[in-house]
C-alpha cells in the first residue's frame, strides 16, 4: 500500500495526538488536589514541542485537541471551585498560548533539526522560551477573556461549600469546619506560572528521554536517510560477490520497497510546514 508524506504525517500526529490526549486528560483530572491548584499544561507542552520538531508548522495541527483534553480533564475535578474555573476561557487561552510553540519553526527551519535537538544546551533554552511564551500570552488572553483588559483580573465569582480542617493544639488533634465562602475562579487560572512549572519539567525530561531514542528529528529527513541506507546496503550487499550476498540482499529488499513506497516529492513543503 503506497504512503504519501502527508498520510505518513497524518498517521504520525494521530498517534502523538492519541498519547497526548490521554496523559493530558488523565492527569489534569486530578491535577489540582494533588497540586492544590489549577495547571493549564501537564502533557501539553512536552506533546506539542514533539509534534513540531517532527513536522514543523504542521505539528500545530494537535493544539487545539490538546487544549480540549485540557479543559474536558480540568473540569472533571473533584474540587468544585477548582473544576469550575476550567471553562471555555481556559480552553482558548490555552490553545493560543500552546501556538506560540510555533516560533520553534525559527530553529528547525532549512532542515536544522538534527543539529539543534544534539546541542542540549540550546534544546533547553528553546523549551524554556517555549514556556515563558505560553505562560505568558496564555495568561494574557485569559485576562482579555474574562476582564476585557490584560492589566486586571477578571470576576468569575461564585459561592461554594467546603470543609476546611485546622490542628489542634501540639498538632495532636485535628478539627474540621463547614466553610461558605465567595471564591474568584479567575484567581486560580492565573497561577499558571507556579502550577504549570511540573509541565515544563515533563517537557525538559521527555524531550531528552525521546531525544535519546532518536524520536526528536525531523520526521521526513529521517525517511529519506533511512532509504539512502538501505540503498547503500544493498549496492554493498551486491558488491560481495559471494553466496551470502544474496540472502542478505533478500533481507534487505523489503526494506528499501517499504521506504520507496513513501513519496519524497512533498519533502520541501512538509519540511517548512506549509
Amino acid at each position: 500500500m503506497n504512503k504519501s508524506i502527508k498520510k505518513y504525517m497524518l498517521q504520525d500526529l494521530i498517534v502523538l495526538l492519541i498519547i497526548g490526549l490521554i496523559l493530558e486528560g488523565l492527569t489534569e483530572r486530578f491535577a489540582a488536589s494533588m497540586f492544590n491548584g489549577t495547571p493549564t499544561i501537564i502533557f501539553g507542552l512536552f506533546i506539542v514541542i514533539v509534534a513540531t520538531a517532527r513536522w514543523n508548522l504542521w505539528g500545530l495541527i494537535v493544539v487545539p485537541f490538546i487544549g480540549f483534553a485540557t479543559w474536558l480533564g480540568g473540569s472533571l475535578g473533584n474540587i468544585a471551585y477548582y473544576a469550575d474555573a476550567y471553562d471555555w476561557r481556559v480552553y482558548i487561552s490555552e490553545t493560543v498560548g500552546l501556538l506560540t510553540v510555533g516560533v520553534n519553526y525559527l530553529f528547525f527551519r532549512g532542515h536544522k533539526t538534527r543539529k539543534v535537538v544534539s546541542n542540549m544546551c540550546l534544546l533547553i533554552l528553546i523549551i524554556i522560551i517555549d514556556y515563558v511564551l505560553y505562560c505568558s500570552i496564555q495568561f494574557v488572553v485569559y485576562r482579555l477573556c474574562c476582564s476585557g483588559n490584560p492589566f486586571k483580573m477578571g470576576e468569575l465569582n461564585g459561592w461554594y461549600t467546603y470543609v476546611k480542617g485546622h490542628l489542634g493544639e501540639n498538632g495532636a488533634d485535628n478539627t474540621f469546619e463547614t466553610i461558605t465562602e465567595e471564591i474568584n475562579r479567575c484567581y486560580y487560572i492565573e497561577q499558571g506560572f507556579v502550577y504549570n512549572l511540573f509541565g515544563l519539567a515533563v517537557a525538559l525530561v521527555g524531550t531528552f528521554v525521546l531525544r535519546s531514542q532518536g524520536v526528536i528529528v525531523n520526521a521526513v529527513d529521517k525517511l529519506i536517510d533511512d532509504k539512502k541506507l538501505a540503498e547503500e546496503e544493498q549496492e554493498y550487499l551486491k558488491k560481495l560477490g559471494n553466496d551470502d550476498s544474496r540472502s542478505y540482499s533478500t533481507l534487505a529488499k523489503p526494506r528499501i520497497q517499504q521506504d520507496d513506497s513513501i513519496e519524497i516529492k512533498d519533502e520541501s513543503s512538509v519540511n517548512d510546514g506549509k
